[in-house]
């Protein structure tokens, strides 16, 4: 309903449920809703210089953002260049590797591996043959 000219009508409107819902829960968690005052004038009691008060030279500090925030966090490119580097270890000396090495390595890690993979299978027929061994 508009205002018709010539009246002073004041249109109120109903805060939404989640608003009020909100409100009640921060009344029953005794949470301060009106915390935004940086000066601090809705708070005066008796005593205290409203002209002390408004004239003072406040610092206020803008809420944070989460971009602003995952700015922070997250590195920059030498950053990230310097994680990945010391992440892998190989990368700090890899450059000065002996390539007549490689083969004896290569054959190193094969062995490594196949000995690893016969452990797993005996330690496995262990573990199958006290479960059979158990059920009888």
């Amino acid at each position: 309903m508009l205002p018709q000219p010539g009246h002073s009508t004041i249109l109120t409107m109903k805060p939404r449920i989640s608003t009020r819902l909100g409100h009640g829960l921060a009344n029953v968690l005794g949470i301060k809703l009106q915390y935004r005052d940086p000066t601090g004038q809705s708070g005066l009691s008796r005593g205290e210089s409203v002209f002390s008060v408004s004239t003072a030279d406040t610092y206020v500090e803008d809420e944070p953002h989460s971009l602003e925030w995952v700015r922070d966090v997250l590195p920059t490119g030498p950053g990230l260049l310097r994680y990945v580097y010391n992440l892998f270890p190989f990368l700090h000396w890899i450059d000065r590797y002996n390539v007549q090495w490689l083969i004896g390595d290569l054959v190193a890690g094969e062995h490594i591996v196949y000995t690893s993979c016969k452990f797993k299978h005996v330690a496995d027929g262990m573990v199958k043959a006290s479960r059979t061994h158990s059920s009888e």
